[in-house]
């Protein structure tokens, strides 16, 4: 989907201010891992206290900001297939 686009077309910031959709990708992506965690908060739990997630108060979110949308597509199709594989489980 993303294959013939120019390099750092991904990194544009069409509205200043705005994540470019790279960034956009990764915080999907990285939430797909928050959310994993959360899952298993919820089932080891007793009431856990599930905080709003804002990725600009979210130290492990800037390293995911950096990487190429390659290693960004891939991390985040193997987060779903994590997170569809413990979802069917329960």
């Amino acid at each position: 989907m993303l294959q013939g686009l120019k390099d750092g077309a991904l990194d544009n910031h069409p509205v200043p201010g705005k994540w470019s959709a790279r960034e956009n990708l990764a915080h999907l992506a990285r939430y797909h891992q928050i959310f994993l965690e959360r899952i298993e908060r919820i089932l080891a739990e007793d009431r856990p206290a599930l905080l709003r997630y804002a990725a600009e108060e979210d130290a492990g979110w800037p390293p995911w900001t950096t990487l190429p949308a390659g290693e960004v597509l891939s991390r985040l199709a193997a987060l779903r297939a994590q997170f569809v594989e413990r979802v069917d489980g329960l």
